[in-house]
């Protein structure tokens, strides 16, 4: 903007005061990201489409950053309501239910009333609670035993061994899974007042999965045991040996189920080219194989009913040795990356 430039140092204040803002107000944060855009060069026309706001009012942005500074570009001019909370009361709330979840509004409300004596009502606190941030969600839920510090340390490990591994080592995600022979209702769209009818059983059985999926290529190695012990799980890993006759080593990365360590196995891998690294206990986020998993129950198990249980496996079998093998590119190899899903955030207790 002509005839309006700021010094490195007045940027970097407001810089600060911006990290403030956005804890308690998205339309102050807003302001002072404006007048950090106009001193830098920018035109009034690139900030206007860059932030929806009309030429007019970020001219009026400026006059009062000139006349007052920041106290006075975010000065709110409404002359309704004030709200009771100070700026400085707010960011304390803010950290607070950070770290303490609240299950209504009217819970929050109660809370300001002990900690500052100022009574709010309930839209009142519903248009605070937006305007600091938050937003009504169920927490995510993560296995007890999970040790994310351990995470860290495996996906450091991770990253490092592929920035090394050899043209010749081969790397495969594995792990066993049983889904049972029972229905399985899932979302899906429904006209309003409608309902869609979805058959159950009161049949039993389960389909018994044990396989690979290769990182590098998407390949998928399965076997169907009867029953997951150590003589079929040393089968499944003789056929992924097999499936690599050029390959040095076969990195083989799985959970720490017991069959997974048994003496039968230790024994197999003494002559075999399978190194096995172990993920993390309650990790299934770590492992890719879990996506494949995933990808059989949206495609096959849920809101489908199959007659008899012979079916049902034929299905599943069906679907890993054949259509998993025309929808690889599209189905499959999106998956097969090594974006984990990694859990931020605070942990209730």
């Amino acid at each position: 903007m002509k005839n309006f430039f700021l010094t490195n140092h007045e940027i970097s204040v407001l810089r600060y005061e911006h990290r403030i803002a956005k804890k308690f107000s998205a339309k102050s944060a807003y302001r002072i990201n404006a007048i950090i855009l106009l001193g830098s060069g920018w035109s009034l026309e690139s900030v206007s489409n860059a932030l929806l706001l009309n030429e007019e009012t970020l001219r009026k942005y400026v006059e009062f950053f000139k006349i007052g500074g920041v106290k006075l570009l975010l000065k709110n001019n409404y002359t309704g309501r004030h709200s009771f909370l100070t700026d400085s009361q707010k960011i304390k709330l803010s950290q607070h239910l950070e770290s303490n979840l609240y299950k209504t509004t009217l819970e929050v409300v109660d809370y300001v009333i002990k900690q500052y004596q100022i009574q709010y009502s309930q839209r009142g606190m519903n248009k605070l609670l937006h305007d600091l941030g938050f937003t009504y969600k169920k927490p995510k839920l993560i296995p007890s035993g999970l040790n994310l510090q351990l995470q860290e340390n495996f996906l450091e490990c991770f990253y490092k061994f592929m920035s090394t591994k050899k043209d010749d080592e081969v790397v495969i995600f594995f792990d066993s899974t049983h889904p049972q022979y029972l229905s399985c209702a899932d979302y899906g769209w429904i006209k309003k007042g409608n309902d869609m009818l979805l058959q159950n059983h009161g049949m039993r059985g389960r389909v018994n999965i044990s396989g690979g999926v290769d990182l590098d290529t998407g390949q998928i190695i399965v076997d169907f045991p009867e029953k997951v012990n150590s003589k079929t799980i040393i089968t499944i890993l003789q056929k992924i040996e097999n499936c690599y006759p050029n390959a040095n080593i076969i990195h083989l990365i799985l959970d720490n189920a017991a069959v997974h360590k048994s003496k039968l196995v230790k024994d197999f891998l003494n002559t075999s080219k399978l190194n096995m690294a172990f993920l993390p206990a309650y990790s299934p986020n770590l492992n890719l194989m879990e996506r494949i998993w995933g990808l059989l129950r949206r495609k096959v198990l849920t809101n489908s009913f199959i007659s008899t249980f012979k079916k049902f496996r034929n299905k599943i079998i069906k679907f890993f040795k054949k259509t998993l093998v025309d929808k690889n590119d599209a189905w499959v190899w999106p998956l097969i990356n090594d974006e984990f899903q990694e859990f931020e955030g605070n942990l209730i207790i």
